[in-house]
């Protein structure tokens, strides 16, 4: 088989390759989730404008407080996310490490 040809295998810093792009990928849809979730859902004013319009209509009270939870209920598994994410991350770069390259060399007389 000539060098270069397709013999099936592919190469383990191809693979490395694709992971890291495909992980940046996930980093980045994280953060624009996050950064829209702090500032847009969970800031103090926002959880006040929630808890002021369950107190302005009593009908309304049982809808923002269910609201409220879920929103809350939502900040573990961000956390989680973004743990898991850094693992990833740690994982490819010990992983992308070991790589070696090894090196024949003969005598030819």
């Amino acid at each position: 088989m000539a060098a270069g040809a397709d013999s099936g295998i592919i190469p383990e810093r191809y693979l490395i390759g694709v992971a890291r792009v495909a992980l940046m990928r996930c980093q980045e849809s994280f953060h624009r989730i996050k950064e829209q979730f702090a500032p847009d859902l969970v800031s103090c004013e926002q959880l006040k404008e929630l808890a002021r319009l369950g107190n302005a209509q009593r009908a309304w009270q049982p809808w923002a407080s269910t609201i409220r939870q879920e929103i809350e209920q939502c900040q573990p598994p961000l956390h989680e996310t973004s743990k898991a994410l850094a693992a990833s991350w740690q994982e490819l770069v010990e992983h992308s490490g070991k790589m070696s390259i090894s090196i024949r060399t003969e005598n030819v007389s």
